[in-house]
């Protein structure tokens, strides 16, 4: 997370026998047209989650714990 490369467009590249990060668009065309060619891959937005990391870290740590005893009632 504390890569300055990785931007909210920074991608996983999933392929049945490697793995790309992806940081800008022209990294994005040069994968798409040295690697996929019609092959299956999954395509991870994990830059997009690394950007949203630090508000969802914020709400766990100020969302109210409930009690154990609310816990047995559920």
């Amino acid at each position: 997370m504390s890569d300055e490369n990785t931007t909210p467009e920074t991608a996983l590249w999933v392929l049945e026998d490697s793995v790309r990060l992806v940081t800008a668009p022209a990294e994005r065309a040069a994968v798409d047209l040295q690697y996929l060619g019609g092959r299956v891959a999954f395509r991870i937005p994990v830059g997009l989650w690394v950007a949203e990391l630090p508000e969802a870290l914020e709400n766990v740590r100020t969302r109210r714990r409930r009690s154990t005893a609310a816990k047995a009632t559920s």
